[in-house]
């Protein structure tokens, strides 16, 4: 092992013992993605790391002492970052808080990626029907919040938005970012602690993601509907949930991806060309990745499966 990660696994050996450590620079983290929003998934994998590796009870206070220490020192430099920002970046550290702590307190004690996703996903459809019950028009209520924030995005303007007609996915695109960043943060604090341990576990699950038939059959009806227009269409709550159901199977798509280069000997870091095209044309790779996914939950292929070349 290099010297880095030696020093690496001491540092977080210090912040797992030691819960006001992990609870100053949790929050610290916290209150610097304020500023840097990048630093909100290193908040929320701090957290998850706490959750994965101790008591329930400990976590919590862990979690909730971060959690204060980062929204005190936020609000108390709201006239340096102004009001907008801290109603972006706020939203962002509550998803990677509640629904973090809970999907990885599942996690640990199943065991199972899947689950944990499952759970993941649960809160964003929470996410969405509340803000379908709250707005009535969901359009016009993205709308007046691109109105007020839209200083914060350079080169973007409210008509643009408009003219392409993004308005009315607006929710579904809010509820797959949130849900990216949930899944992202429950990896990287999964990661961790395999880092911490050195095993291979995490190569395991991740591997064997496998969401239900069931889930998957219901996904496929949905999205007919909407095509044939039984169900409505852009800007409805069904689309919404058809939006947050797609990017839960891009990461088993993922997954699948990452078992079949195991199973072959080789290393995930070649999925790496993937992630670069994902940022020049992330629409067709999201959907592309997905229907990966979508197969992998239908059909029991060997080519997915990876279980003899990975021990734990």
């Amino acid at each position: 092992m290099s010297k880095i990660s030696t020093d690496l696994r001491e540092a977080t050996f210090l912040l797992i013992q030691h819960n006001s450590l992990a609870i100053m620079i949790g929050g610290f983290a916290g209150a610097l993605s304020f500023f840097f929003p990048l630093f909100a998934y290193l908040h929320g994998a701090i957290i998850g790391l706490v959750v994965l590796e101790k008591k329930t009870r400990e976590a919590l206070v862990v979690g909730m002492g971060a959690a204060v220490i980062a929204l005190f020192m936020a609000f108390s430099s709201i006239n340096i970052l102004g009001p907008h920002k801290v109603d972006v970046v706020l939203p962002i550290l509550l998803t990677l808080w509640l629904p973090n702590f809970v999907s990885t307190l599942v996690l640990c004690a199943s065991r199972s990626m899947t689950i944990a996703f499952l759970v993941a996903g649960f809160f964003v459809v929470l996410f969405i029907v509340g803000t379908h019950f709250a707005a009535d028009n969901m359009p016009l209520w993205w709308k007046k919040w691109l109105e007020q924030h839209i200083s914060l995005v350079p080169g973007a303007t409210v008509q643009g938005f408009v003219n392409e007609g993004a308005l009315e996915f607006m929710d579904g695109f809010v509820a797959m970012f949130f849900e990216a960043s949930l899944i992202c943060t429950i990896l990287l604090a999964r990661k961790w602690q395999s880092f911490l341990n050195q095993a291979t576990t995490f190569r395991t699950e991740f591997s064997n993601l496998k969401l239900p038939k069931i889930l998957t059959g219901l996904v496929i009806i949905l999205g007919i509907l909407i095509t044939v227009e039984i169900l409505p269409g852009p800007g409805s709550v069904w689309v919404d949930l058809l939006m947050a159901a797609i990017m839960l199977y891009f990461f088993q798509g993922i997954a699948a991806l990452y078992a079949i280069l195991i199973s072959k000997g080789l290393s995930g870091w070649w999925l790496i060309p993937l992630y670069i095209i994902l940022f020049s044309a992330p629409a067709l790779i999201i959907k592309g990745v997905a229907l990966i996914g979508i197969i992998r939950s239908l059909v029991d292929l060997n080519l997915f499966s990876s279980s003899n070349n990975i021990h734990a």
